[in-house]
C-alpha cells in the first residue's frame, strides 16, 4: 500500500483562513500538496495505480482538488449529508455548467452541473485505520444515481452505511454520492488525503483546476 510521508503540513492555529477572511474551525486543509513533497508523491502513486488498475481515469489525469482531513482531539467535527457538488476551476467563466462562483485559498470554486460531476472520479486515500468509533465515511448506497439533489432530496436520504478503511487503502465514490461522517468518538487520529481526479477535460471555456506544479505533471 501507499505509505504517507513522514511529515504532513499542519495548521498553525488550529483553523484554517479563507480568501475571504473567514475563519472556519474544524474544516479539511486545502490546496496541501503545493506544501508537501511527500504527499505529491503520494498522489502521483495513487493516480497511477487507479489508471492502470481500474481505467477509470487516464494515468495523467488532472488533480482538480486535494484536501486533508485531519480529525483529531481538540479538532473534531460532524459532516451532514450532501453531495460534493464544489469545483476548483482555473479562472472565472460564466456557464450554466459552473454557478455560484466562491474563492477557497485564492483558487476559483463553482458549483458544478451534473455533468461535469460525472466527469470527477473522488478518491479519499486513509492515512490511518478508520471506522464507526473514530468518523468514517456515512454513505446512502446507490445514491449516485438520483443526479443532484436539493435540500429536500437530501433529507430523505439518511447516509447510514458505515465504510470503514484500513490504513493504506483508499475508497473511490462518484462526488454525486450523499455521505456524512460523525465526530470521532475516540483519541485515534483519522487522516484522509481527500484527491478529485478529472476524467476527461472540463468542456470549453472552462478549465478544472490543476493541484499540481507542471514539473510535477512531466515526472508522473
Amino acid at each position: 500500500a501507499p505509505r504517507p510521508p513522514a511529515r504532513l503540513p499542519t495548521r498553525r492555529d488550529g483553523a484554517r483562513h479563507d480568501s475571504d477572511g473567514v475563519v472556519e474551525q474544524g474544516c479539511p486543509q486545502r490546496h496541501v500538496l503545493p506544501r508537501s513533497p511527500g504527499l505529491r508523491a503520494l498522489a502521483r502513486c495513487v493516480r497511477r495505480r487507479i489508471a492502470a488498475r481500474t481505467g477509470l481515469i487516464p494515468e495523467r489525469a488532472r488533480i482538480t482538488r486535494d484536501l486533508l482531513f485531519d480529525k483529531r482531539p481538540g479538532d473534531n467535527w460532524w459532516v451532514a449529508p450532501h453531495q460534493d457538488r464544489v469545483i476548483a476551476f482555473r479562472r472565472t467563466f460564466e456557464s450554466p455548467e459552473a454557478t455560484a462562483w466562491s474563492r477557497k485559498s485564492g483558487i476559483p470554486h463553482a458549483l458544478g452541473s451534473a455533468r461535469l460531476l460525472a466527469l470527477i472520479l473522488t478518491v479519499r486515500l486513509h492515512l490511518d485505520d478508520t471506522d464507526a468509533g473514530n468518523g468514517a465515511l456515512l454513505v446512502a448506497p446507490g445514491s449516485h444515481r438520483y443526479g443532484i439533489l436539493d435540500p429536500a432530496g437530501l433529507a430523505e436520504l439518511r447516509p447510514e452505511h458505515t465504510i470503514a478503511v484500513p490504513a493504506g487503502a483508499a475508497l473511490l465514490m462518484s462526488p454525486r454520492l450523499v455521505h456524512a461522517s460523525r465526530c470521532s468518538a475516540d483519541p485515534r487520529p483519522r487522516r484522509i488525503l481527500h484527491l478529485e481526479l478529472a476524467a476527461e477535460p472540463a468542456p470549453a471555456p472552462l478549465e478544472f483546476h490543476d493541484a499540481l506544479a507542471p514539473r510535477d505533471l512531466v515526472e508522473a
